[in-house]
C-alpha cells in the first residue's frame, strides 16, 4: 500500500493513524457518555418534578375533598335540624287540628240540641 506521493505507508504510520482513530473514537465516546449522563440527570429531575406534582395534586384533591365533605356534613346537619323542626311543627298542627275537630263536633252537637229545643218551643 502506498499513500499520496508514492511514499510507502509504514507500520509506524498505521499505528499512529490507528491511535488517532482510537483517540477520536474515545473522545466521541466520552462526549456520548456525558450526553447520556445529562439525559439521565434530566430524566431524574423530571421524575422528581412529576412525583412532586402528583403529591401536590393528591394533597390538593384531598384538601378539597375534606372541605366538601365538611360542607356537606354541615348542610346535612342543618337539613336534619330543619326536618326535626318541621316534624315537631306538624305534630303540633295535628294536635291542634284534632282539638279543633273535637270542638267542632261538640259545637255541632250543641247546635243540634239548641235547634231541637227551639223547634219544641
Amino acid at each position: 500500500m502506498e499513500a499520496k506521493g508514492d511514499k510507502p505507508v509504514t507500520v509506524k504510520d498505521k499505528m499512529r493513524d490507528l491511535e488517532n482513530n482510537i483517540d477520536r473514537q474515545q473522545d466521541s465516546l466520552d462526549h456520548l457518555d456525558k450526553k447520556v449522563d445529562e439525559f439521565n440527570d434530566n430524566a431524574n429531575a423530571l421524575g422528581k418534578k412529576a412525583q412532586k406534582l402528583v403529591a401536590d395534586l393528591t394533597q390538593k384533591t384531598r384538601t378539597e375533598f375534606d372541605e366538601m365533605k365538611d360542607e356537606m356534613d354541615h348542610k346535612f346537619s342543618l337539613q336534619m335540624a330543619e326536618n326535626k323542626r318541621l316534624q315537631s311543627h306538624m305534630s303540633s298542627l295535628k294536635s291542634e287540628n284534632q282539638a279543633l275537630e273535637q270542638r267542632i263536633v261538640k259545637l255541632e252537637s250543641r247546635v243540634n240540641t239548641l235547634e231541637v229545643r227551639l223547634g219544641e218551643d
